[in-house]
């Protein structure tokens, strides 16, 4: 009777769970709000580039990192962060549960970008080495149609390279393909760099790459091309030669000195000139070229004004190079050059970044 009598209030009460997830309602609701505002802090700093973890993120830690500290400051201004107090086995808080947000805030953008590449049908592969510390890795992005006809370029997967001949680059390549559930997809094109371990005839990664994708044709990096074309064209003008180099001794001159630095801060301070540093320039990244450029014509006067100050053999060499004619003029000059936007667009970034058509991706020179 007991048994009996239990079953009648289960069909009118429900069951167990239907019962437990009654009375947990508000609970559950609560723990939903509480792990929205998580997530989207932890979007907010990914969309940014900015690390979550800190190096000590302990309680008498001055500084927690980026996503604790955003949670402490949010919570000032959040009523409910104020009143909630999370379950100790579910803050969510930890760096464990903070990289477990970031893979799957990674996951599902992958998914996003797998989805629009199956509904385009058709896709190119780009794919470089970049080294992360000593850590080398190779980086695999993918160039297609989306279905409203916006041509995109996406970030796909980086891979760690162990050894760096043809045939791991190419598996590591085709990991990231098949990985991602493209395998059943059309690849039309592959872009690298110049290398002879990737553009080979024979044994190549463009070769190997081809076995398994026989209508992939091989595309050398445009911008990488036009990187070529600028070094060799510099180097046939010792001018130009020269003039980078002056812009590399003088911002090694004011950065590797904390004196010289100084000294340079001030004197634009009582130029009434903006707080700025000068550029590093790149043999690799042409549009640190441009900035290098605009950055030496903006702080001319405090360059020049500094160098007269320091009583050095070399502060006095610079000063002399800085104040020719020659250099003035390709100042002026290169600015003009540099900052001309045309059709073909280079990568932001300036360096050899792959790009599968006859138009060079993003810009600018």
């Amino acid at each position: 009777m007991i048994c009996w009598k239990s079953f009648q209030a289960t069909n009118v009460q429900g069951g167990i769970v239907e019962q437990r997830m009654t009375a947990n309602i508000g609970e559950i609701t609560e723990r939903s709000e509480y792990l929205r505002r998580i997530v989207t802090v932890t979007a907010l700093l990914g969309e940014q580039g900015l690390p979550l973890c800190g190096h000590r993120e302990e309680e008498e830690s001055l500084n927690q990192g980026n996503f604790l500290e955003t949670i402490k400051v949010l919570k000032q201004f959040n009523p409910f962060l104020q009143t909630y107090t999370a379950p100790s086995n579910a803050t969510y808080l930890s760096s464990e549960s903070q990289n477990e947000l970031i893979t799957c805030s990674s996951k599902v953008i992958t998914n996003k970008i797998v989805k629009e590449m199956t509904e385009a049908k058709v896709y190119s592969v780009m794919a470089d080495e970049a080294r992360d510390g000593l850590c080398e890795q190779l980086a695999v992005c993918v160039h297609y149609v989306a279905p409203d006809g916006e041509v995109k370029e996406r970030f796909l997967a980086l891979k760690k390279l162990d050894h760096f001949d043809a045939k791991p680059i190419t598996d590591a390549i085709e990991e990231v393909i098949v990985s991602n559930g493209l395998h059943g997809l059309t690849c039309l094109a592959q872009a690298y760099d110049g290398a002879s371990v990737v553009r080979g005839a024979k044994g190549a990664v463009q070769a190997r790459f081809r076995e398994k994708h026989p209508q992939a044709i091989y595309v050398h990096c445009y911008a990488h091309e036009l990187k070529l074309v600028l070094c060799h064209t510099c180097k046939a003008i010792p001018e130009a030669t020269e003039f980078f180099e002056l812009l590399e001794s003088m911002y090694s001159f004011f950065h590797l000195s904390l004196v010289h630095h100084d000294k340079f801060a001030d004197v634009q301070k009582h130029l009434g000139l903006d707080n700025s540093d000068l550029i590093q320039s790149s043999k690799t990244r042409w549009a640190c070229q441009l900035q290098s450029v605009k950055a030496m014509l903006n702080n001319f006067p405090a360059v020049k004004q500094s160098l007269e100050s320091i009583h050095t053999a070399v502060a006095v060499g610079l000063r002399s190079k800085l104040c020719k004619f020659t250099t003035v003029y390709m100042l002026a000059m290169l600015k003009h050059l540099l900052s001309i936007r045309g059709t073909t667009q280079v990568s932001a970034e300036g360096n050899c970044g792959p790009c599968t058509s006859t138009t060079v991706q993003n810009s600018c020179l």
